[in-house]
């Protein structure tokens, strides 16, 4: 999770993730993102244990969050 605030464009202003063709909408792609670790981070800050399903479901969201963000030449 902390590799992927420090990679994910959360710095970039609006107007510079949605320059020249996109593949998928980043600004929504980074909404996604940024819901999915805010609720990570609470439910863990809560002493919450998740399955292994858990952890390996959202690893697989955010390996498919940063291809887009690849795909779109957003990643830092």
């Amino acid at each position: 999770m902390d590799e992927a605030r420090r990679r994910f464009p959360f710095h970039r202003p609006t107007a510079d993730l949605c320059t020249g063709p996109c593949t998928g909408c980043p600004k929504k792609l980074l909404e996604l993102a940024e819901l999915l670790l805010t609720e990570w981070e609470q439910k863990l800050s809560a002493h919450y244990r998740p399955s292994l399903g858990e952890v390996q479901n959202l690893a697989r969201q955010l390996t498919k969050l940063a291809r887009a963000f690849e795909r779109n030449q957003l990643l830092a």
